[in-house]
Order: structure tokens, then C-alpha cells, then sequence
């Protein structure tokens, strides 16, 4: 594998788009996309891992996109 998948995370401590890829094993999280509706728009934040883009805050209950580079394992430990 490797490939798109859809995650997301309940009651954890607050983490930042950057805390994600050190949560995966087996490959690389290359970038990470949160889609939210505003007040009359669609938001979209992307943190790419290694990257310029600015990092953004992960809320319990969100769900996000994330690209990993190989099959692999992520695991959230409180």
C-alpha cells in the first residue's frame, strides 16, 4: 500500500497536524487535510511533513485526510 485514508481521533490531549506522522508505522505521513464547513464556505487546512505549509490544530471528533507513502500502522496512545 500506501494511499489516502480517512482518520480521526476522540479525548486526546491537544496535538497539532505535526504530531501525526509520529503516530504512524510502516511508512511516511506526507500530508495532512482537514475539511470544515464555515459560515458560508468549506475550509480546507493541508500540513505537508516536511513542507512550508503552516501546521494547525487537531480537534476530537474532526475527521482528517492523511497520505502515507506505505502500509503501516496508526496508533494514538493518550
Amino acid at each position: 500500500g500506501g494511499g489516502w485514508d480517512l482518520v480521526g481521533f476522540v479525548g486526546f490531549s491537544p496535538r497539532k497536524a505535526s504530531n501525526v506522522g509520529g503516530m504512524f508505522s510502516g511508512g511516511v505521513i506526507s500530508t495532512v487535510v482537514c475539511l470544515s464547513v464555515g459560515d458560508y464556505h468549506l475550509l480546507c487546512q493541508t500540513y505537508i511533513c516536511d513542507g512550508p505549509s503552516p501546521d494547525f490544530s487537531l480537534i476530537p471528533g474532526e475527521a482528517y485526510w492523511t497520505y502515507c507513502t506505505a502500509s503501516g500502522t496508526l496508533a494514538h496512545m493518550p
